[in-house]
């Protein structure tokens, strides 16, 4: 019996880190947004979130939340920004516009 319940545990170990994987798929392709002129042009919004340990969002990273904080009402551009450590990551959204 411990052998089976020792067996599920390490099993169970292996196969939650793939649940943790949170990917952002952009809509189109782009080159790096730092590059563009666009960026000196318009307003910049940013909406981030965080996820601990795997466990979250937490916070508020939609496109929405991000135009409303820079008073963004047309959007040019959408960005989407990650920094991931080992227990923490960071997940953020910059839209920029009129």
């Amino acid at each position: 019996m411990q052998a089976k319940l020792l067996l599920a545990m390490v099993a169970t170990t292996l196969v939650l880190p793939g649940c943790i994987n949170m990917q952002i798929t952009p809509a189109v392709v782009s080159t790096n947004a730092k590059d563009i002129v666009v960026e000196q042009q318009y307003k910049a919004g940013k909406s981030c979130a965080q996820v601990y340990l795997g466990l979250g969002p937490f916070g508020d990273m939609t496109v929405q939340s991000a135009a409303r904080k820079a008073g963004v009402s047309k959007i040019v551009m959408v960005d989407y920004q990650i920094k991931s450590y080992i227990v923490y990551a960071n997940l953020c959204t910059v839209v920029r516009g009129e």
